[in-house]
């Protein structure tokens, strides 16, 4: 299990490429990626939103695992804005490792879908990718960030004693090399 801490993401996808093209170990040992990329400081979630969703065999136990949280998955919300294509599980993707990123983003557990979106749009509007994106401990809730951080965990687990390796779809335009 290898944990890798990119950076420049913003300045497009440089560590992440970096590293899928001077692997520690290589790719084509990679069972998959597991993107981690933020966290939710909305709170804890009903959904799981996964951008990759559909893409690969790795819905199988993330769904799995989601539903073990009382937990729905669904695909990306917002397909027409590329968050697939802008994040480090990308550069994974393009050398055939299955990919995914997912968490809790459009259903809050106590105040609903309506709630959800409002603070999206709010965070969006005001901090995404601009100097006032900073921790907040005033507003931030870590139940999702919880929540999520041991859905992540589990999924690894899963991933990791197990002989099951993930493959892309055959509809994917992705393929393991």
């Amino acid at each position: 299990v290898i944990f890798a801490m990119v950076t420049a993401e913003e300045q497009g996808l440089f560590g992440s490429q970096y590293y899928a093209e001077h692997p520690l170990f290589p790719l084509s040992k990679t069972v998959a990626n597991i993107n981690m990329d933020g966290v939710n400081p909305m709170g804890e979630m009903n959904d799981v939103t996964a951008l990759g969703y559909g893409l690969s065999s790795l819905d199988i136990i993330l769904k799995e695992e989601a539903e073990k949280q009382g937990r729905y998955v669904q695909g990306d919300q917002e397909p027409e804005k590329g968050y697939f294509y802008r994040s480090d599980h990308f550069c994974f993707a393009k050398e055939g490792v299955p990919a995914i990123y997912a968490g809790g983003s459009t259903d809050h557990k106590e105040k609903g879908k309506a709630y959800a979106k409002e603070f999206n749009e709010a965070y969006t509007a005001k901090y995404y990718h601009q100097p006032s994106d900073e921790y907040d401990p005033a507003t931030w809730n870590y139940d999702g960030m919880l929540q999520d951080g041991q859905l992540y965990l589990n999924l690894g687990l899963r991933l990791a004693n197990s002989d099951f390796w993930p493959e892309w779809e055959k509809s994917s335009e992705f393929q393991r090399k």
